[in-house]
């Protein structure tokens, strides 16, 4: 975590956006797995 000279409204923010990009990348990841999932039952 950066410490800025402004405390309180963007450490907000900036933990808002952290669960964001946290939160996509989890989809995005679950994502790929089923799509690999599918693909190998497809091959089978």
């Amino acid at each position: 975590m950066k410490k800025s000279g402004k405390p309180g409204t963007e450490t907000g923010s900036d933990s808002a956006h952290q669960t964001k990009t946290w939160r996509t990348k989890i989809l995005s990841s679950s994502e790929s797995i089923s799509n690999r999932l599918s693909e190998q039952i497809q091959i089978l």
